[in-house]
């Protein structure tokens, strides 16, 4: 934040009234100046949680969306944003 002056949050709450957002709030009402892009949150849509499996895996945000947020902070969009399905990352989404 204080080098790009741009900031995503990965939340695994819902995107209405949780950590993400009290994230965001202060990030905005401290950094005001500061910021260049709009904060991006990532995090569970404001929907009850599936039961099925099928719908589970929509439902939670994995390494492709963070990418995408990050892309459109950074005003990168479409093809232009690496993605590999081999990746080795495997993290908490």
């Amino acid at each position: 934040m204080a080098r790009t002056g741009r900031l995503v949050i990965a939340d695994t709450s819902w995107t209405s009234y949780g950590v993400s957002a009290e994230i965001a709030a202060r990030a905005a009402e401290r950094l005001w100046g500061r910021l260049k892009a709009p904060v991006v949150r990532v995090s569970l849509p404001d929907v009850p949680t599936p039961c099925s499996s099928k719908r589970e895996t929509l439902y939670y945000p994995g390494a492709p969306e963070i990418v995408a947020a990050v892309g459109r902070v950074v005003g990168v969009t479409g093809e232009a944003v690496p993605h590999r399905e081999d990746s080795q990352f495997k993290g908490p989404f």
